[in-house]
């Protein structure tokens, strides 16, 4: 276990930063007119992403363990893949479409994000099911340096930042796909079809996702539409660098536990071994390492607000939206990559619809109300409800499938240290500065390796050791 969170970190950790810099590069150097623009042709992209691809990506992680042999394995990757490329092709057709009936260059642009974005992130779950952990950290972090680069180099090549952003975009995913490319089997739509059985049970497994997806993809997503519609592109922009530098940092920190222990679950659940043991240790690190980030960001907001996003934003604005959001997003994460596992280990994915659906037609009708009287804060309000309103009815449906351990005397404490620490640090240092960000990650050390030892002695003594079987 421990080498898998191991190598994870670097998958996670080096794109992370890398994108941090990205954010407070593009801050500096694209207009917020321009980045407002990008941002809202992404949340498009992302929505009809939504509808068409996720469920494929989930039926290859939660199917890929079920085949033992070299032959049944390629027979299923074939499967996958063939049926992700047809489905591509299909989209790719719909919105060429839409672009000659309305002339919006918006759908070409979306047709690029959307089909080179989906093809990379099947690749990388393909990597991760198949435990090619060093190759997926590899290709993780070239992606964000190339990412990177190539923006910067199409910034000072066009005049359009807009443009800039979707081409570097773009341009990286294409590469990543011709290096990766012996993981990409060729497209035969007779090999598709041979195996009926398999096409079922994706379909089975994976239909309810489609649905499920989108409205993950609405609740995260609807807002920055409405914002656009209500107050202005500069307004997305303040909104979507905020958001996604929040939200980021907050879901990764879970995001790289849940990429070392989702597969080993589903592996020792499909083996009939103690999946509850697995889960026990998985709840624990997560209200650990997250609630402690939880903490840094939200005392020192406003300090890391100036440093990130410079002087074209406001850093009041910017360090509210990075609060409430770095909240909402430690919600959303628990119930996406905890509560949630109890659907796919469960086959169970209809139910999982429920919650979401809840969430995301709350967050429509939220934000309507909300962002012409509030602003900015009317989406901040209403993503933070739905995201509440959603882990909730997940915990609640999910019980009555499957019991899996809920909130243990780490979580309760980790609650405690988010409700409390903030306000005491916030009491004794009057400014926000490097000091305080400093004393804040000394502070929030002690007390949570403290903490792990204090009350999980052995849980620490197991996973130095290495003594948690594979």
């Amino acid at each position: 276990m421990l080498k898998y969170l191991f190598n994870y970190v670097p998958a996670k950790v080096l794109p992370g930063l890398i994108n941090l810099a990205s954010i407070m590069i593009y801050s500096r150097i694209f207009s917020q007119q321009d980045y407002g623009e990008f941002s809202y042709i992404v949340a498009i992209g992302a929505l009809l992403q939504g509808i068409f691809f996720p469920w494929i990506r989930m039926s290859l992680s939660r199917f890929i363990h079920e085949y033992e042999e070299s032959d049944e394995k390629r027979l299923f990757l074939n499967n996958i893949y063939n049926l992700h490329y047809f489905i591509s092709i299909g989209a790719s057709v719909i919105l060429v479409l839409l672009y000659f009936i309305t002339n919006n260059f918006y759908f070409l642009l979306i047709v690029m994000l959307i089909s080179t974005s989906s093809t990379v992130e099947l690749v990388f779950a393909n990597l991760r099911s198949e435990f090619l952990v060093r190759k997926f950290a590899a290709f993780s972090i070239i992606r964000s340096v190339f990412k990177l680069l190539l923006t910067v180099f199409f910034a000072y090549l066009m005049t359009n930042g807009t443009y800039s952003l979707i081409f570097g975009a773009v341009l990286t995913n294409v590469l990543i796909i011709i290096s990766l490319r012996k993981f990409t089997p060729s497209l035969s739509f007779k090999k598709t079809l041979e195996n009926r059985e398999a096409i079922k049970q994706f379909l089975g497994y994976g239909l309810p996702l489609t649905f499920t997806f989108l409205m993950t993809i609405i609740l995260s997503s609807i807002d920055r539409v409405f914002i656009r519609n209500y107050l202005g592109l500069n307004e997305v922009a303040e909104y979507t660098l905020a958001y996604d530098f929040s939200s980021f940092i907050t879901t990764n920190i879970i995001m790289i536990i849940n990429l070392a222990y989702y597969p080993i679950i589903m592996r020792s659940y499909t083996k009939k071994l103690n999946y509850q043991i697995r889960l026990l240790e998985y709840n624990k690190l997560i209200f650990l390492f997250s609630s402690s980030l939880l903490i840094i960001l939200i005392t020192n907001s406003k300090f890391i607000s100036q440093v990130v996003f410079g002087d074209q934003y406001n850093v009041s604005t910017m360090s509210y939206i990075v609060i409430i959001i770095s909240i909402s997003a430690f919600i959303s994460s628990l119930k996406s990559f905890y509560f949630d596992i109890v659907f796919h280990i469960s086959k169970n994915t209809k139910l999982q619809i429920i919650p979401i659906v809840v969430a995301a037609l709350i967050n429509i009708v939220l934000n309507w109300i909300f962002i012409p009287i509030f602003e900015l804060k009317g989406a901040l309000y209403a993503t933070l409800i739905s995201y509440l309103i959603s882990l909730i009815l997940s915990i609640l449906i999910g019980r009555k499938i499957l019991k899996i351990p809920l909130l243990n005397r780490v979580g309760m404490a980790s609650i405690f240290f988010i409700t409390g620490l903030p306000l005491i640090l916030n009491t004794v240092f009057e400014n926000e500065n490097l000091y305080k960000l400093s004393f804040t990650i000394v502070i929030v050390l002690i007390i949570y390796v403290s903490l792990m030892f204090i009350m999980e002695r052995k849980l620490i003594t197991r996973i130095i050791k290495g003594n948690i079987l594979d």
